[in-house]
């Protein structure tokens, strides 16, 4: 009986990262989850599954040493690594562009056999947006140093702690109204993050994914403040969702980010999300997805109810 195949899994304590080693581990791969200094193993939630199976590192990604003894024997590499807004000891493109560089060139050396890369719908080396532009960057370098690579762009990700309608749903605690920003108009297709992790296992296992990109999306587009209204509606609360002008969202990013730095505390918004709103969070017209790879995504209107607090 062959040996199960080694998954090294950067960004394992995340909260797409947690579902990728609990659903490895169910399909019989011996999972290596990589996670920062002190972070801790209880953090991944995998106590009901087989830990002969998992095995548990801690290291820092800015130490290529460390990165380096990671890749060594590993069948496949999958970076989830990544971060939603700056401060002073992380930024976009030491994360999202200097590490995938670095990544894939180990991997290369190593002898890996794929790498799976998490990257983001909007990724693009020329757009406004830091975020979009590291993103666009990492997935150029890792495909210039690593030929096995495939790459996953999920729009926002959704299902039990995600930081997206959680978020929103917090904020209904204290607030007596959502902000929409630019008036809500921008069109987002929000995806399961089961449904973002079935699509890693089978690029994993389809060798005819190798070379390409993927944009990941649910069935359905909503406006911004159509996903507020439904969860609104789903909470069972009343909150006024009251437009924001693009102007007063970058003044309310400036403030934030400065407060950030300051108190590092995570900001409400950043001037560089309020750039990333101006444009449509969608699977691309041409883009190869989900209808690609065989799977059908699930309606996020079947997901919301199962994990969004209801109104007491």
């Amino acid at each position: 009986m062959d040996a199960p195949k080694k998954v090294i899994v950067f960004g394992s304590t995340g909260f797409i990262g947690r579902c990728v080693v609990q659903s490895l581990l169910r399909e019989g791969y011996h999972v290596v989850a990589v996670m920062r200094d002190g972070c801790g193993a209880a953090r991944l939630d995998i106590a009901v599954y087989n830990y002969a199976s998992l095995s548990f590192v801690e290291g820092s990604i800015d130490d290529d040493v460390f990165v380096q003894r990671v890749c060594l024997g590993a069948d496949y590499i999958i970076n989830l690594i990544g971060i939603l807004y700056e401060t002073p000891k992380q930024n976009f493109m030491a994360v999202h562009a200097d590490f995938p560089a670095r990544l894939s060139k180990w991997a290369t050396q190593a002898g890996v056999q794929r790498l799976i890369h998490i990257s983001a719908i909007g990724a693009d080396v020329h757009a406004p947006a830091r975020y979009a532009q590291s993103k666009g960057l990492g997935e150029e370098a890792a495909r210039a140093h690593f030929s096995g690579i495939t790459i996953l762009r999920p729009s926002i990700v959704i299902g039990p702690q995600d930081s997206f309608f959680n978020r929103f749903a917090e904020m209904t605690n204290f607030m007596p109204m959502l902000p929409l920003i630019g008036g809500g108009h921008t069109q987002f297709q929000p995806v399961y993050v089961q449904d973002v992790v079935r699509a890693i296992i089978h690029v994993m296992r389809d060798q005819k994914t190798i070379g390409q990109c993927y944009e990941l999306g649910g069935p359905e587009r909503y406006s911004f403040k159509q996903l507020m209204a439904m969860l609104l509606q789903i909470m069972g609360r009343r909150r006024l969702l009251v437009p924001v002008p693009w102007c007063v969202a970058m003044l309310l990013g400036n403030i934030s980010q400065i407060l950030t730095n300051l108190f590092l505390l995570p900001p409400i918004i950043t001037t560089d999300q309020v750039l990333l709103l101006r444009n449509d969070n969608c699977v691309s017209d041409n883009a190869l997805s989900f209808n690609d790879l065989g799977l059908t995504p699930t309606p996020i209107t079947q997901i919301m109810p199962t994990y969004l607090p209801k109104k007491n």
